[in-house]
This record gives structure tokens, sequence and C-alpha cells, in this order.
């Protein structure tokens, strides 16, 4: 009750003689006539050979070719999508079964290949001997078609693959360049055109490395430049949504991908330059014969547009595709108005703040795939947030915005221009329970690389003429950033303490100005074992931007006991010799070293470094060396000659001195750095007053 294949030795003929099987043949036996001599011939036309077990295996044949005449018709195998020629001469060791030679063990091995069904045809049917024409086969015309177009589609393929081929279409792209255009037929050259842009799109971008491509774009990109006609054919074919996909949003090659964005930008900076119109500039009066839906900047930011959906489906184009839009909008302000006109912005916004769209909203949208996109850890959201930045530049979050983007349009003369209601509620976006609290700053400053652009976004929004001194929106901005830089591990906080330095150097209020020094100054003893160099490097950066339009030092000086003393004693001994250096330049080698605000900051400083070491510093839970308090004894000691009472300061000095030994006792007593310590200190002690210091 089980399958089993017989693989013996079967031999079968090339012709059969079946009139011998016939009714007619037998009932003449019977009747007593002789038909010896008649005959019914059928030859061997065909064989099905399988090879492999009765539980699993593969078939293929091997068949004549019925249309041939000769004497040795030719025969072909058959194996999948492999035709090759066949040698019917080897027809019983390929199809015979039986067994395969003796191994090296003596075993008899059976072939694993025979015979499967055999196919004769009677040789009435078959091409006489010798025939000069062979017989038409009896196909209907439809399936006819039908093979003869599958059989051109497959010549094609096969050519088109070919890198012949595309050798072929760059020389024809080439001896057409060379014909002058004002000799030359429009259409002809928008033929060869579009044949270099088919070729290039169907086999250069659909086959890694394909030899010659590069070449072939060189040229079909200077062919698109050689008339305005074709240059706004090769726009408005690249400008489709399935060649976008094609060529950018779903190609696996970056070498592809980057070489047809600046593609694009190169012919449209040449059409630029010889039909600014046609572009989509628009005359002085703001008048242009064309409208701005005709012109070839919109036909690009709209195809763009329109292929947007296709980012959900992976990041590897988004440099790629962000990246020409960020290259567009530096060309200038027009650019930006027709990206903007396209819904860009908005459609960038919705992405930052899928995750507080509705569900609702977001299959409406068909934009559900970004939330899986936008919680990718290595996100490349630089240049997304770059293009935010260009489009924010020629907007105001300041002005009253419109209802549409029709209705900004009628505006576009004007410099900046509002944003409509949709894309303001957007940027403006607080969740409902975390006031101050701006989605659009959070999201994009948690992600990597989008520091640089959410800086100058900030400074250019309070540096634009529209930017008042002080305002609710300004508020939200700066409460979301100082809210932020309490986070652990403090490093953490580096991208929002950026933010901060930008808004510090570009607003207009003193007031915001005072409140973020004040914020991060009391926010520095938290920091714990991270973030210290990147604190103090923003009081650093903060010093030089002092000027007649914003008091700067006065700030950091007036709150140097908050932010310092923790820094002095920092487990990096880095960090503790940079703030000490700082301090060199902001408290004791200032020029102003003896004015009242400095001899004040001076006494705070040593207030509040004798107050950190004690009340604070043994909770941090930091490691000790030999020189953590090194920065903090000579701060201190500096500090005696600005104190009112120099004899209690120096008790008060005296002990700390003790104090420091005992937390270095208390943590290192069982190392063999003890007697380092206390050589370092210069306490004076010898070995029998360890005891003693340590005991009380």
């Amino acid at each position: 009750m089980h399958r089993s294949k017989i693989n013996d030795r079967f031999e079968f003929p090339t012709k059969l003689d079946m009139k011998p099987y016939t009714i007619d043949y037998l009932s003449s036996v019977e009747s007593g006539i002789d038909r010896s001599s008649d005959t019914d011939e059928f030859e061997l036309v065909g064989v099905l050979v399988h090879t492999g077990t009765a539980e699993s295996g593969h078939y293929y044949s091997y068949i004549r070719n019925r249309l041939s005449p000769t004497e040795n018709p030719s025969w072909f195998e058959f194996n999948d999508s492999e035709v090759s020629t066949f040698d019917p001469s080897t027809i019983p060791e390929n199809c015979y079964g039986g067994s395969d030679g003796i191994s090296a063990t003596g075993y008899v091995l059976p072939k694993s290949f025979s015979a499967y069904m055999l196919f004769y045809q009677r040789s009435s049917s078959l091409p006489k001997r010798g025939s000069s024409q062979l017989p038409e086969p009896s196909i209907p015309p439809a399936l006819r078609r039908d093979i003869l177009k599958e059989n051109e589609d497959l010549i094609r393929r096969y050519s088109m693959f070919s890198s012949d081929y595309v050798a072929f279409v760059k020389e024809l792209v080439d001896a057409r360049s060379k014909v002058p255009p004002d000799l030359s037929e429009g259409e002809s050259d928008l033929e060869v055109l579009n044949l270099a842009q088919r070729s290039f799109e169907q086999i250069c971008a659909r086959v890694k490395d394909f030899p010659g491509w590069e070449s072939l774009a060189a040229s079909m990109e200077g062919f698109a430049c050689r008339t305005e006609e074709c240059s706004k054919a090769f726009l408005e074919w690249i400008s489709e949504t399935h060649i976008i996909h094609s060529l950018i949003l779903d190609n696996p090659f970056m070498a592809i991908r980057s070489y047809v964005t600046k593609m694009i930008l190169s012919i449209l900076d040449h059409l630029r330059r010889t039909n600014w119109m046609l572009y989509g500039i628009p005359d002085d009066n703001d008048r242009s014969p064309i409208a701005r839906e005709q012109t070839m900047l919109y036909t690009v930011c709209k195809g763009f547009s329109d292929a947007w959906l296709g980012l959900q489906q992976g990041v590897k184009p988004w440099n790629d595709y962000f990246g020409f839009l960020v290259d567009l909008c530096l060309r200038g302000d027009c650019e930006k108005d027709y990206l903007l006109k396209v819904g860009i912005l908005r459609k960038l916004l919705e992405m930052i703040l899928i995750d507080h769209l509705g569900s609702s909203k977001r299959v409406e949208l068909r934009i559900e795939n970004f939330v899986k996109i936008m919680s990718k850890q290595r996100l490349p959201a630089a240049r997304p947030a770059e293009l935010l930045c260009q489009l924010m530049k020629r907007c105001s979050p300041f002005l009253k915005p419109c209802k549409s983007d029709e209705a900004r349009e009628r505006r576009i003369a004007e410099s900046p221009l509002p944003l409509t209601q949709t894309e303001e509620n957007y940027f403006k976006w607080t969740p409902p329970r975390i006031p101050s609290a701006l989605v659009v700053y959070t999201k994009l400053l948690e992600l990597t690389g989008t520091q640089s652009a959410m800086e100058k976004m900030t400074a250019d929004m309070l540096r634009a003429p529209t930017a008042p001194a002080e305002h609710e929106f300004i508020e939200e901005v700066k409460n979301t950033l100082l809210n932020s830089i309490s986070v652990d591990p403090a490093v953490h906080a580096t991208p929002y303490l950026q933010c901060l330095l930008a808004f510090v150097a570009a607003t207009k209020s003193q007031t915001y100005i005072a409140e973020i020094i004040a914020k991060v100054a009391e926010e520095i003893p938290t920091i714990g074992l991270t973030g210290g160099m990147e604190h103090l490097r923003f009081f650093q950066s903060l010093w030089p931007l002092d000027g007649p339009d914003r008091s700067i030092k006065s700030p950091i000086i007036e709150s140097i006991s908050c932010w310092a003393p923790a820094l002095i004693v920092y487990h990096d001994s880095h960090v503790r010799d940079a703030v000490e250096d700082f301090l060199d330049q902001v408290i004791f080698e200032e020029p102003s070293s003896e004015s009242d605000i400095i001899r004040r900051a001076v006494m705070d400083l040593a207030n509040g470094l004798f107050q950190f070491i004690v009340n604070k510093f043994p909770h941090n839970r930091q490691p000790l060396d030999e020189t953590t308090f090194s920065a903090a004894w000579r701060i201190l000691t500096r500090c005696k000659d600005s104190q009112l009472d120099e004899t209690q300061y120096n008790d008060r000095l005296e002990g700390m001195e003790y104090y420091i030994f005992r937390i270095i006792y208390q943590v290192l007593m069982e190392t063999a750095e003890l007697k380092t310590f206390i050589d370092h200190l210069g306490l004076g002690l010898d070995e029998e007053d360890v005891d003693d210091v340590a005991s009380g």
C-alpha cells in the first residue's frame, strides 16, 4: 500500500506498425483474407520523461519537429523555460531507464530518469521525405496572434536587456544631437527622447550595475536641453507618478535615485535660464502669459506631491526625495511658493504629527503606514526637517492664517506668506493634556540629524520682521524647549539646549533671555553623570553673544552659584578643566572684576560650592579620583580675596579641607591610592592621623 516507481529498463521503437491491432486486420484474419502487406505505421514524435521518485520529481520532454521534411528530423528538449536541441540517437540512454552502472562499492545504481509517456504520430500525416514546403499547422487565428505576440515580447525583452541595445539607443541619441535643432523635425526629436527615456526607465533603472546606464543618462540629459519642446517633454514624463515611483521611490539602486534627482534639477535650471516664463517665474507685475498650472515648475512639484504616499513603503529613497525638494527650495521663493501650492507643507506636517491624528483621519488621507515609518529608530529625518525649515522661511506663524491654498495664492506677491488654517493648526499643535509641548518641536528634535534645521527655523522665525518681541506662540516654543531639557540621561537634552541657544541669539526679548539662562542653570545640579560638557558649552556659546541689544553676560554671572558648582566637581576631568578656564574668563580675569556684580558673583560662587559639596555631592554617587576636588580647591582659594570676613572664610575653608578628605577616605580607604590622596591634598597628616580624621 505504498507508491513505488519502477526503474527497470524498458525499450521502445521509433516506429510502430499498428495494423495488426486494428479491427479490420483482426476481422480479415478470421475470414482468411491475407492482408500482411498492408501497414499503418506511426513514428515516435515525443517522449515525456520523469526524473525522481514516485513521491516527488520533475517532468521534461523531448519533442520532434514535426514540420521538418528532412530524412533525419530535428528534435528539441523542453525543460521548463529552457529549450535546446536534442540528439535522438541518445534516446536509449536518456529514456529507457535501467541501471546507471556499478558504484565503487559494487552496488548497481538504478537511473532516476526514464520515459513516462510516449507520443506517436501516423506517418501519413507527417511531411513527405524531401518535401520542399512545410505544412501550415492548424492553429486558430486568435491563438496564433497570441503566440506571435508572446514570442515577439520575449525577443524584445531579450534584445532590450542586452547592453548592446542600450549602447545602440545612446548612439542614436548622440547622432540626433549632432543635427542642428533648426534643421531637424521637432517630432523626430521627441521620438528619440521618448525612446531614450523608456530605455532608461525600463532597462537601466531595473538592473543592478547595468553597463552603460550612466552614459545613456548623460546623453539623455543633454538631449533634453536641446530645445524647449524636449525640456518640456522630459519634465512632463519625469513628473508622472509611476515614473517617480519607478526611478526614485521604488528604485533599490541609490546611484540611479541620486542621478535622476540631479538630472531633474539640471534640466529645470536650464529652462529657468532659457525660458523663465515656461519655467514658472512671473514677471515683475506678477503676470505671465502661461498659467501657473501649465508651468514646468508646477508640473514637477505636482508630480512629487502626487507621489507622496509612496514614501510609506520604505525610508531608502527619503534622502533623495526630500533632498530634491530642499534643493528646489534653495533656488528661491518662487520654488517654495509652488511647493506650498501643491500642499507639500501640509503633507509634511501631517507626517510629523501622524501619532496625534485620529485613525479615521489617517485612513481618509491614506497615510496610516506613516505610523510605522515614523517610529523607526534610524529614521533619515534630517532632510524632512530641512524642508520644513525652508518652507517655514517663506511663511509666518504670526500672520492671520488663510482659509485655503487658493486664498493664499491670491497673496503670492506678499512676503512673508500666511499659513493656511490647517497648516497653522498642525504647526502649533500641542496635546490637550500637555500644554507648552509643541509636537512639531518635540517630535523632530527627538530624531537624529534634525538639530541644525530646527535651530535655523527657530532663529529665522524670531528674526523675521513680522515677529514680535514676545508672543503667545514664541512663549510656547520657549517653554517646549525648556521643559524638554529635564531628561535622563541629561545628554539627551543636547538638541534642546542647542535650539535654546539659537532662540537666545535671535530673540528680541530680554525677559526670555534671562528666563532661559536661569532655567538651564537650575537644571545643571540635577544632570548626574552625563551631559556636563553639553550644558557647559551652552553657557560658553552664549557668552560672546552679549551686545547692545541683549544682555547675556549679566544673567550668566548672576546665576553662577547655581550652574558652576556641579561642574567644578564633575566626575569628568575634561569638564572640570573647561569650567575652571571659563570661570577665569567670566569672573577672575574679567576687566571689570573689581565691580560689585563680579565681587558678589565670586562670593556667591564660593558659598554655592561649599553648599553643593556638603549637601548634594554625596548623593550623586559619582566616581572619584585624586583630582576630583582639585579644581574646587583652587577656585575656593581664589575666592578668598573677595570675602567680607577673611577669618571666617579661612575657618570655613579649613573645615571643607577636612570634609573633602573624609569623603575620599570613606570611599577609598581600602585602596592603595589613599596615601596619594593625602599627599595630594597637602593636609600635613602622617599615617597615625588618618584614623583620627576619619573618625571625626
